[in-house]
């Protein structure tokens, strides 16, 4: 008997681990949505550079074989002589200083797109969809009855009669 309780017992969750786990299914979550757009951007550029380039191809085309202008024969333009500066008689090599190592934009540019994609894909329409959660159902304001009624009042404030349409 002791033997079948033992069995039917579930083992222990431990709750550090189920969120660490949560955790890192989110993070993988993340990084997946991260690439899709990643690879529809990368995508959508491609087909348009290599759309340009093509149109660009075509019209180079056409403007080589079709169109053809007559040569004009400008005239020379006249060439100034600067009068020369002596170079300097120690080396120049010494002098230069050591060029600034180049930082690679396209982590940047990728993260700012995806600051972008975010706001329009997952925020923008989450707040449109809490904006029009929060506005009332039509079909209420159009069953609600109110009572119209007509106050009169003394000049000092005082109440003196309450006229309903149907009532009185």
């Amino acid at each position: 008997m002791a033997r079948k309780d033992n069995e039917n017992k579930l083992p222990a969750v431990q709750p550090l681990r189920v969120l660490a786990q949560l955790f890192l299914v989110g993070a993988f979550l993340l990084l997946l949505i991260g690439d899709t757009v990643l690879f529809a951007v990368k995508g959508v550029f491609s087909g348009i550079l290599m759309t340009y380039k093509s149109i660009r191809a075509f019209t180079a085309w056409i403007y080589a074989r079709l169109v053809s202008f007559p040569k004009r024969i400008l005239p020379r333009p006249m060439v100034l002589r600067l009068p020369e500066i002596p170079r300097p008689s120690f080396p120049l090599s010494r002098i230069r200083s050591l060029p600034l190592p180049a930082l690679p934009l396209y982590p940047v540019i990728y993260f700012f797109l995806g600051i972008v994609f975010t706001l329009l894909f997952i925020f923008l329409p989450y707040a449109a969809y809490t904006w029009l959660r929060m506005l009332p159902n039509p079909k209420l304001l159009t069953n609600r009855d109110i009572e119209v009624t007509t106050k009169i009042y003394d000049r000092n404030g005082i109440l003196l009669y309450d006229i309903y349409a149907d009532q009185n």
